[in-house]
């Protein structure tokens, strides 16, 4: 999966037997197929086409459908049927409509800030230990929501969008922290020993299951979220 990074760091030697380092990362990751895959399903992304150029005869973005010969160079959208069927335009919608994956049309990528402070000390020719404060922040994570829940107080029946079922939305709003201080004591090899001990204390926050509508096992209430 492509990945898109922006990382520094710096490293300061204060005598011969300390030294301070420090660094940032931040990061952002496509969508993983899963997060859309109920989009393929659902009009106007039904059925699938592809598109196919080369160096000598590229793809005209303006008209990229008069190569399709499935459709006879027409363009696919209001969507074909099938390759060999054009659905009326005054067809009927089957109502109540599922909607099992749409997204909001501000929606942006996650992204997640990391970042470090260590400090190394040598005890003697042998041994070292070393601290740090090792962080992250990631915002704008994915997080299912039902526009369109079963309301308790009508008898549990969708009645915010009466001609919807399910209306799951992809939210951009799910957020996650991490912080932790983390020990080590290194001995390094004499005398036929060796060793090295870690310690780590943590604490992580998050908005909690996948943020995938493919996978997700619960989602969160629209009545009393805070995402948008």
């Amino acid at each position: 999966m492509d990945t898109s990074s922006l990382v520094s760091g710096i490293a300061w030697q204060l005598n011969e037997t300390t030294a301070v380092r420090a660094g940032f990362g931040l990061f952002t990751t496509p969508l993983e197929d899963a997060f859309y895959n109920h989009v393929w399903d659902t009009a106007p992304f039904s059925p699938s086409f592809n598109l196919n150029g080369t160096i000598t005869t590229p793809i005209d973005f303006d008209t990229p459908w008069t190569g399709l010969q499935s459709t006879g160079g027409k363009s696919p959208f209001p969507p074909f049927a099938s390759p060999s069927q054009v659905p009326p335009s005054n067809v009927t919608f089957i109502t109540p409509v599922q909607l099992p994956a749409v997204f909001p049309k501000d929606f942006k990528l996650g992204m997640t800030q990391s970042w470090n402070l260590s400090i190394e000390q040598q005890l003697s020719k042998f041994y070292a230990v070393h601290l740090a404060y090792v962080g992250s922040q990631s915002y704008h994570q994915a997080t299912p929501v039902d526009l369109n829940p079963g309301i308790y107080a009508n008898n549990g029946n969708r009645t915010i969008y009466p001609n919807f079922s399910e209306i799951l939305q992809v939210e951009d709003g799910g957020t996650g922290t991490y912080h932790s201080l983390q020990a080590g004591v290194e001995k390094r090899f004499s005398r036929g020993l060796q060793f090295q001990s870690n310690f780590t204390w943590s604490r992580t926050t998050d908005v909690g299951g996948s943020g995938d509508p493919s996978f997700e096992s619960s989602v969160s209430d629209p009545l009393t979220s805070n995402t948008t």
